[in-house]
């Protein structure tokens, strides 16, 4: 079995790696349902390539979920929509993996790697991400082959950080809101560490540096985990002028 704690801190791990579809499995570029595959295969595990297969046969007590009060860490949780047409024969009526309780085709999958604040992981373009709401989020389970007894109490979420990084330039604006045309409080040295308060958009991440509390896009950060700082995106600026030095 593998422990629910240990699958989180994998999933965690991916956060970044780019999106392809059917992907590679690893860190060169993985789908939603190839995401885990590669948690699996950590633990000597193996998992079916497909969303639509592993929430039929991987996976046990389904529901639709509405809140986040009812999800738990570790479950795996899916998109679906009503419309059949692109799913294959195999889940639909008379088919080898047909099931009148999961009638739907369950076209997208994450993790719940936490409850409060809510946290998704999930494999989707341009890469591997945190999702902080249910919005299009509506069927949960737990996965067969994990064991959630052994989890440990889900602790209080400690601070988050990222590490200021960009293919250009040597410095990161940050802006007092979430827009290029918003005032630069400061220009981060790429390498920075900064807190990440909120992932308010998929654009613009509201984060702290130093004495100064504003927006980077997200493109220029990379998230780091609790013990080192991992992934997150920004706005790219030239290395300021010495006149250009905010205060």
């Amino acid at each position: 079995m593998i422990p629910v704690n240990a699958l989180v801190a994998v999933f965690r791990s991916m956060l970044g790696w780019p999106y392809a579809s059917p992907g590679y499995n690893d860190s060169r570029g993985v789908d939603c349902s190839g995401a885990f595959v590669y948690a699996y295969r950590q633990f000597g595990e193996s998992i079916y390539h497909g969303s639509n297969r592993i929430i039929r046969v991987y996976c046990r007590d389904v529901r639709r979920v509405t809140s986040v009060d009812e999800l738990k860490v570790g479950m795996v949780i899916f998109k679906a929509r009503d419309d059949l047409s692109r799913m294959k024969a195999e889940y639909k009526p008379g088919g080898l993996y047909y099931n009148a309780a999961l009638p739907c085709d369950y076209y997208h999958m994450g993790l719940v790697t936490s409850v409060r604040p809510l946290e998704i992981i999930n494999a989707t373009p341009p890469r591997v991400r945190i999702d902080s709401d249910l919005s299009k989020w509506c069927c949960a389970g737990y996965l067969n082959a994990v064991d959630y007894a052994g989890g440990a109490p889900e602790p209080e979420p400690g601070p988050v950080y990222a590490r200021v990084d960009a293919p250009s330039g040597r410095t990161v604006n940050l802006r007092r809101g979430p827009s290029k045309t918003t005032v630069v409080l400061v220009r981060v040295p790429i390498g920075e560490t900064v807190e990440v308060l909120a992932q308010t958009s998929e654009l613009w991440w509201n984060v702290r540096y130093d004495r100064y509390t504003g927006y980077m896009m997200r493109e220029f950060l990379v998230m780091l985990d609790p013990e080192t700082p991992q992934n997150s995106n920004e706005e790219c600026a030239p290395a300021p002028r010495p006149s250009e030095e905010a205060p």
